[in-house]
């Protein structure tokens, strides 16, 4: 288990370069995800396994205009995103683009 924590938040800490530190997004008309490199809320773990939850971060959503908490981490060549309502999905690594550039 340590060793797929440890590859997990490796691969977050590629994902998140000294320019993007801050966050990414991914947008698409009205919505809107937005990753960040900071602890996942508390309001979203209650969904998250005990055991997995080292492994996610904080995320915002904006969903047919609707805002959310939420959580994320990285599956290989995904991005998982689970919502304070319990619901999830997935997105592909590369529809996320550093904030501001």
């Amino acid at each position: 288990m340590k060793t797929v924590i440890a590859l997990v938040v490796a691969a977050s800490a590629a994902f998140f370069t000294p320019a993007s530190a801050q966050s990414v997004s991914a947008r698409n008309g009205g919505d809107s995800v937005i990753l960040m490199p900071a602890p996942c809320s508390e309001a979203v773990q209650k969904h998250i396994p005990e055991q997995h939850r080292p492994v996610f971060f904080r995320a915002t959503a904006m969903l047919k205009g609707k805002p959310f908490e939420a959580c994320w981490t990285i599956l290989g060549p995904e991005v998982l995103v689970i919502f304070d309502d319990g619901e999830y999905a997935k997105f592909p690594v590369d529809v996320f683009k550093q904030d501001g550039v």
